[in-house]
Protein backbone atom coordinates (compact mmCIF):
# COMPACT_ATOMS: atom_id res chain seq x y z
CA UNK A 1 0.00 0.00 0.00
CA UNK A 2 2.86 2.35 0.92
CA UNK A 3 4.43 1.62 -2.13
CA UNK A 4 1.58 2.71 -4.32
CA UNK A 5 1.39 5.99 -2.47
CA UNK A 6 4.81 6.61 -3.33
CA UNK A 7 5.06 5.76 -6.66
CA UNK A 8 1.84 8.03 -6.96
CA UNK A 9 3.02 10.99 -4.90
CA UNK A 10 6.27 10.64 -7.17
CA UNK A 11 4.09 11.14 -10.06
CA UNK A 12 1.93 13.95 -8.71
CA UNK A 13 5.17 15.96 -8.24
CA UNK A 14 6.62 15.64 -11.69
CA UNK A 15 3.42 16.33 -13.02
CA UNK A 16 1.47 18.84 -11.12
CA UNK A 17 3.82 22.31 -11.13
CA UNK A 18 2.43 24.19 -14.03
CA UNK A 19 -1.57 22.93 -12.54
CA UNK A 20 -0.71 24.26 -8.91
CA UNK A 21 0.70 27.28 -10.52
CA UNK A 22 -2.55 28.39 -12.21
CA UNK A 23 -4.57 26.91 -8.93
CA UNK A 24 -2.24 29.54 -7.01
CA UNK A 25 -3.24 32.77 -9.44
CA UNK A 26 -6.63 31.04 -9.30
CA UNK A 27 -6.79 30.97 -5.00
CA UNK A 28 -5.82 34.48 -5.36
CA UNK A 29 -8.33 35.68 -7.56
CA UNK A 30 -10.92 34.01 -5.58
CA UNK A 31 -10.09 35.48 -2.06
CA UNK A 32 -10.35 38.91 -3.79
CA UNK A 33 -13.90 37.73 -5.23
CA UNK A 34 -14.51 36.55 -1.84
CA UNK A 35 -13.25 39.72 -0.11
CA UNK A 36 -14.22 42.31 -2.91
CA UNK A 37 -17.64 40.79 -4.01
CA UNK A 38 -20.67 40.98 -2.77
CA UNK A 39 -23.76 38.06 -1.75
CA UNK A 40 -23.51 34.88 -3.00
CA UNK A 41 -20.92 35.96 -4.79
CA UNK A 42 -18.50 36.84 -1.98
CA UNK A 43 -19.84 33.35 -0.91
CA UNK A 44 -18.99 31.63 -4.17
CA UNK A 45 -15.00 32.89 -3.82
CA UNK A 46 -15.24 31.93 -0.25
CA UNK A 47 -15.63 28.50 -0.62
CA UNK A 48 -13.35 28.31 -3.89
CA UNK A 49 -10.81 29.40 -2.47
CA UNK A 50 -11.18 27.01 0.26
CA UNK A 51 -11.54 24.22 -2.41
CA UNK A 52 -8.14 25.20 -3.71
CA UNK A 53 -6.50 25.31 -0.06
CA UNK A 54 -7.64 21.60 0.32
CA UNK A 55 -5.51 20.97 -2.99
CA UNK A 56 -2.35 22.59 -1.80
CA UNK A 57 -2.78 20.70 1.66
CA UNK A 58 -2.97 17.20 -0.40
CA UNK A 59 0.01 18.88 -2.41
CA UNK A 60 2.19 18.76 0.81
CA UNK A 61 1.40 14.95 1.47
CA UNK A 62 2.36 14.22 -1.85
CA UNK A 63 5.43 15.79 -1.50
CA UNK A 64 5.97 14.29 1.90
CA UNK A 65 5.64 10.69 0.87
CA UNK A 66 7.53 11.44 -2.56
CA UNK A 67 10.85 12.32 -0.37
CA UNK A 68 9.94 9.77 2.53
CA UNK A 69 12.14 11.82 5.20
CA UNK A 70 11.81 9.38 8.02
CA UNK A 71 13.95 6.84 6.04
CA UNK A 72 16.76 9.32 5.78
CA UNK A 73 16.64 9.90 2.27
CA UNK A 74 17.39 13.69 0.33
CA UNK A 75 18.46 14.74 4.62
CA UNK A 76 15.75 13.44 6.42
CA UNK A 77 13.14 15.63 8.01
CA UNK A 78 16.09 18.31 7.97
CA UNK A 79 16.52 17.83 4.00
CA UNK A 80 12.39 18.20 3.65
CA UNK A 81 11.64 21.18 5.46
CA UNK A 82 14.61 22.91 3.75
CA UNK A 83 13.31 21.89 0.68
CA UNK A 84 9.98 22.53 1.91
CA UNK A 85 9.49 25.04 4.26
CA UNK A 86 7.79 27.68 1.93
CA UNK A 87 4.51 25.28 1.10
CA UNK A 88 4.99 24.57 4.77
CA UNK A 89 4.11 27.64 5.69
CA UNK A 90 1.67 28.48 3.02
CA UNK A 91 -0.41 25.75 4.36
CA UNK A 92 0.33 26.30 7.99
CA UNK A 93 -0.35 30.08 8.62
CA UNK A 94 -3.27 31.14 6.09
CA UNK A 95 -5.68 29.36 8.44
CA UNK A 96 -4.71 31.75 10.91
CA UNK A 97 -7.63 34.33 10.01
CA UNK A 98 -5.14 36.80 11.71
CA UNK A 99 -2.36 35.74 9.38
CA UNK A 100 -4.84 36.57 6.64
CA UNK A 101 -1.82 38.03 4.31
CA UNK A 102 -0.08 34.66 4.33
CA UNK A 103 -2.28 33.33 1.98
CA UNK A 104 0.50 34.74 -0.76
CA UNK A 105 2.08 32.06 0.26
CA UNK A 106 0.30 30.00 -1.27
CA UNK A 107 0.98 31.54 -4.48
CA UNK A 108 4.65 31.79 -3.85
CA UNK A 109 5.28 28.44 -3.11
CA UNK A 110 2.95 27.72 -6.32
CA UNK A 111 6.47 29.18 -8.53
CA UNK A 112 8.56 28.10 -6.20
CA UNK A 113 10.16 25.23 -7.63
CA UNK A 114 9.51 27.16 -11.40
CA UNK A 115 11.73 29.95 -9.92
CA UNK A 116 14.43 26.98 -8.75
CA UNK A 117 14.56 25.90 -12.30
CA UNK A 118 15.69 29.62 -13.80
CA UNK A 119 19.17 31.16 -13.71
CA UNK A 120 18.28 34.61 -12.47
CA UNK A 121 16.02 33.47 -9.66
CA UNK A 122 16.09 36.89 -7.73
CA UNK A 123 15.09 38.74 -10.64
CA UNK A 124 12.20 36.11 -11.27
CA UNK A 125 10.97 36.38 -7.63
CA UNK A 126 10.92 39.92 -7.39
CA UNK A 127 9.22 40.53 -10.49
CA UNK A 128 6.24 38.24 -9.47
CA UNK A 129 6.60 38.88 -5.53
CA UNK A 130 6.48 42.91 -5.96
CA UNK A 131 3.07 43.23 -7.34
CA UNK A 132 1.93 40.20 -5.66
CA UNK A 133 2.87 41.47 -2.20
CA UNK A 134 1.46 45.28 -2.96
CA UNK A 135 -2.21 43.61 -3.95
CA UNK A 136 -2.45 40.76 -1.18
CA UNK A 137 -1.51 43.20 1.10
CA UNK A 138 -3.98 46.15 0.03
CA UNK A 139 -6.75 42.90 0.09
CA UNK A 140 -6.24 41.67 3.33
CA UNK A 141 -5.82 44.98 5.42
CA UNK A 142 -8.83 46.04 3.35
CA UNK A 143 -10.56 42.82 4.69
CA UNK A 144 -8.91 43.67 8.41
CA UNK A 145 -9.96 46.92 8.32
CA UNK A 146 -13.75 47.48 7.07
CA UNK A 147 -16.21 47.79 9.35
CA UNK A 148 -14.05 49.01 12.15
CA UNK A 149 -14.42 52.90 11.60
CA UNK A 150 -11.04 52.83 10.33
CA UNK A 151 -9.54 55.21 7.19
CA UNK A 152 -9.87 52.45 4.69
CA UNK A 153 -13.13 53.71 3.30
CA UNK A 154 -12.67 52.13 0.36
CA UNK A 155 -10.23 49.53 -1.61
CA UNK A 156 -8.25 52.40 -3.56
CA UNK A 157 -7.37 54.03 0.04
CA UNK A 158 -5.78 50.19 0.98
CA UNK A 159 -3.75 50.31 -2.00
CA UNK A 160 -2.42 53.40 -1.89
CA UNK A 161 -1.42 52.60 2.08
CA UNK A 162 -0.06 49.16 0.55
CA UNK A 163 1.81 50.94 -2.02
CA UNK A 164 3.93 53.89 -0.01
CA UNK A 165 4.26 51.10 2.78
CA UNK A 166 6.01 48.85 0.75
CA UNK A 167 8.11 51.98 -1.06
CA UNK A 168 9.10 52.79 2.69
CA UNK A 169 7.94 55.72 1.56
CA UNK A 170 5.05 55.92 4.36
CA UNK A 171 3.29 59.12 4.46
CA UNK A 172 1.35 58.30 7.36
CA UNK A 173 -2.13 59.71 6.06
CA UNK A 174 -3.67 56.09 6.94
CA UNK A 175 -3.10 53.64 9.71
CA UNK A 176 -4.85 50.35 10.60
CA UNK A 177 -6.65 50.27 13.75
CA UNK A 178 -7.43 46.54 14.21
CA UNK A 179 -4.95 43.79 15.57
CA UNK A 180 -5.00 42.12 12.04
CA UNK A 181 -4.77 44.98 10.24
CA UNK A 182 -1.31 45.69 12.26
CA UNK A 183 -0.31 42.43 11.65
CA UNK A 184 -0.75 42.99 8.01
CA UNK A 185 1.01 46.13 8.33
CA UNK A 186 4.16 44.67 10.34
CA UNK A 187 4.47 41.96 7.55
CA UNK A 188 4.37 44.62 4.74
CA UNK A 189 7.07 46.34 6.79
CA UNK A 190 9.37 43.77 7.10
CA UNK A 191 9.17 41.92 3.92
CA UNK A 192 9.80 45.76 2.22
CA UNK A 193 13.34 45.86 3.47
CA UNK A 194 14.30 42.82 1.50
CA UNK A 195 12.62 44.16 -1.26
CA UNK A 196 13.96 47.61 -1.78
CA UNK A 197 17.35 46.14 -1.27
CA UNK A 198 16.92 43.41 -3.67
CA UNK A 199 15.38 46.01 -6.61
CA UNK A 200 18.74 47.80 -5.55
CA UNK A 201 20.97 45.20 -5.88
CA UNK A 202 18.86 44.28 -9.86
CA UNK A 203 19.73 47.76 -10.87
CA UNK A 204 23.16 47.70 -9.84
CA UNK A 205 23.72 44.62 -11.52
CA UNK A 206 22.18 45.63 -14.68
CA UNK A 207 23.97 49.08 -14.79
CA UNK A 208 27.59 47.13 -13.37
CA UNK A 209 26.48 44.93 -16.91
CA UNK A 210 25.74 47.28 -19.29
CA UNK A 211 28.71 49.31 -18.43
CA UNK A 212 31.12 46.19 -18.69
CA UNK A 213 29.26 45.43 -22.63
CA UNK A 214 29.85 49.04 -23.85
CA UNK A 215 33.51 48.90 -22.80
Amino acid sequence: MLNKIHKFALFWVEKAELTLIMLGFAYLGFYTLEVLGTGSWSTFGFFAAEAIFAIFVFDFFMNLFAETPWKGTKGGWRGFIGRNWLLMLAVILPMLRPLRIFKLLLVLSAIDSYGKNRTNETGFYVALALPLIWFTGALSLYDAERGALSEYESFGDALWWSAVTITTVGYGDYAPVTVEGRIVAIFLMLISLGLVGAVTALLARWLIGSKDVSN
